[in-house]
């Protein structure tokens, strides 16, 4: 466990397949979504976790009528294709 993470040795590494354990960690380190600095992650989980939430309060935690016909369509779709 290095205090930053090489993501080009990462890449090559994983290009063989990444133990199922590790699997988590690495393809969040793969996609961007966390850092490869350790002392960073914890705060930068956090802050995307709490973006989340934000976004589901702002995007689905509202009433129907505040939204326009096509999101309301488009909202009933998905919860038929996503039960």
């Amino acid at each position: 466990s290095a205090p930053v993470v090489n993501i080009a040795d990462l890449r090559r590494l994983a290009w063989n397949g990444i133990p199922p354990h590790h699997r988590p960690q690495a393809w969040k380190m793969l996609l961007g979504y966390l850092p490869t600095n350790t002392a960073r992650r914890a705060q930068t989980l956090k802050r995307k976790r709490n973006e989340y939430k934000d976004a589901i309060l702002q995007h689905y935690d509202i009433d129907d009528h505040s939204r326009t016909l096509q999101e309301q369509e488009t909202l009933r779709q998905v919860l038929v294709d996503v039960p």
